[in-house]
């Protein structure tokens, strides 16, 4: 679904980038370890989910807004959230399992 909204070309580009960049950065830790010590970094609270559990529609298109849309060009953004919108429409399951585990990092209030 990500592929379909930033297209094949900007989603090669971007995993190129990312993890080329994370490589350089710690070529021997593992990518567990290297995304919990970005969240400590960040100065969040690191908390792990094991596979499966549940989450909703909600949560992940609020992850996509957040984690994904900033990384369009402004003129494919409304595309983007109209491919959202028709997800919502079609009825996506309002929950949904993550069958491996997830690593978040949340700020305490």
């Amino acid at each position: 679904m990500l592929n379909a909204i930033v297209g094949e070309e900007r989603w090669r580009e971007y995993r190129e980038v990312i993890f080329r960049r994370a490589a350089r950065r710690e070529a021997d830790a593992r990518p567990k370890d290297r995304y919990q010590n970005a969240f400590i970094k960040a100065g969040l609270r690191v908390e792990e989910r094991a596979a499966p559990f549940t989450v909703t529609w909600a949560d992940i298109d609020e992850w996509i807004r957040i984690r994904w849309m900033p990384l369009l060009p402004e003129a494919e953004r409304d595309r983007a959230n109209a491919m959202l919108a028709d997800l919502a429409k079609q009825g996506v399951p309002q929950t949904l399992t993550q069958h491996e585990p997830l690593i978040i990092g949340r700020r305490d209030s």
